[in-house]
């Protein structure tokens, strides 16, 4: 039994709607209450597009966990080999007491039950061609969130944008 559920992942898989709150120049934690006091469902920390620093997703991180609101980071696809696991390392002073109070579970069972219930794998569509390509993308084994980049279609009231959000949903539904 895991410590922390993953409330996004319990919302995604009975299809309800999940608002999160896009975390990009504000650093201090209460955010995060602020984001729930809202009824948000998650805070999405974003490193791509932010002034945030590592130490700062953790701190937000953390705010997140202790407050029942998911957290998610976002990294930079130029990210290169290691970037995610410092992701996880400064989240680690937070999870790390999770950790310590999964040790009398199998480490195997523990591994698997995080793994399958606490983890989240987001692709997020950004382009024409992404949209044009959705089926593949979301149909690929292990991604649990399709989401659609909107700032990167400019116009939000436009043709163009609605059609690529109702070609999503459309092929989110089928996975």
């Amino acid at each position: 039994m895991l410590a922390c559920r993953n409330s996004l992942n319990t919302k995604i898989t009975n299809w309800q709607l999940c608002k999160a709150l896009g975390i990009r120049l504000v650093t201090n934690p209460q955010v995060v209450q602020l984001a729930k006091n809202a009824k948000f469902d998650s805070v999405f920390i974003d490193l791509e597009h932010s002034t945030l620093f590592l130490d700062d997703a953790g701190r937000l991180y953390g705010a997140g966990l202790a407050l029942g609101i998911m957290p998610f980071v976002r990294v930079s696809h130029q990210c290169g080999n290691g970037f995610v696991q410092k992701i996880l390392d400064g989240c680690r002073s937070t999870t790390g007491q999770l950790v310590m109070s999964l040790r009398p579970y199998p480490q195997a069972e523990v591994i698997c039950e995080t793994n399958e219930h606490a983890s989240t794998v987001f692709v997020m569509i950004e382009n024409k061609k992404a949209v044009e390509n959705v089926e593949e993308i979301a149909a690929v084994e292990g991604v649990d969130v399709v989401i659609v980049g909107s700032n990167d279609f400019s116009d939000f009231r436009s043709d163009t944008f609605r059609e690529a959000l109702a070609s999503v949903s459309r092929t989110c539904r089928k996975y």
